[in-house]
This record gives C-alpha cells, sequence and structure tokens, in this order.
C-alpha cells in the first residue's frame, strides 16, 4: 500500500507540471495573437490632431437610438499616454476630457 501511494504522489506531481508547462505555453500564444490584434487595431494618435470618438455605450442604454448621433466630436488631442488621450472640444477649450484610445 505505501508503495502505491508513493506511485500516486509521483504522477500526481508529474502530471500537475506537465499540466503547468501546457497552459503557459497556450497563454503565450493567447498573449501572442491578443497583441497582434491590438496593435493592427490601434490608431496612431499625436497631439493636435481632430478626432471623434462613438456614441455607442451610451446609445445601447438609449431607447430610441436611430436619430442618436453615433460619433461625437470634433475634438483637439491635447495630450496622449499610453491607453488614453485627453482631448478637448473647439468650442469649450478649456474643458478636458480623458477618453480610451480605443474607442476613438
Amino acid at each position: 500500500p505505501g508503495e502505491d501511494i508513493a506511485t500516486l504522489d509521483e504522477y500526481r506531481e508529474t502530471t500537475y507540471k506537465l499540466a503547468a508547462e501546457s497552459i503557459c505555453t497556450e497563454q503565450l500564444k493567447q498573449k501572442r495573437q491578443y497583441d497582434k490584434k491590438v496593435s493592427l487595431n490601434r490608431p496612431e494618435i499625436k497631439e493636435g490632431d481632430s478626432v471623434v470618438y462613438t456614441n455607442m455605450p451610451k446609445l445601447k442604454k438609449m431607447p430610441n437610438t436611430k436619430k442618436q448621433r453615433k460619433y461625437i466630436g470634433p475634438y483637439t488631442v491635447k495630450r496622449v499616454t499610453n491607453s488614453h488621450a485627453i482631448v478637448s472640444d473647439a468650442q469649450h477649450s478649456q474643458k478636458e476630457k480623458k477618453i480610451s484610445i480605443d474607442i476613438v
């Protein structure tokens, strides 16, 4: 009986290591695919660019969305970070908004 338990423990550890390696390999593959997709779809935005951004999250909450504007803007980009752009509209240049670059 003692040998059976030792064999089972050894088998469990081996299986655990194989599973961990397999998970790590698959996560790396998924990360590469995601990064490739994101880098292709991400717009290049610089300071001074004129942009509009989608109004879709708000549209989904409203009942009659046929006549609603799908885009808001134009805005002028003031600063750019990795994931956000600080923008202001032409009429109210003092009011700044932080928006996600993915929705620009």
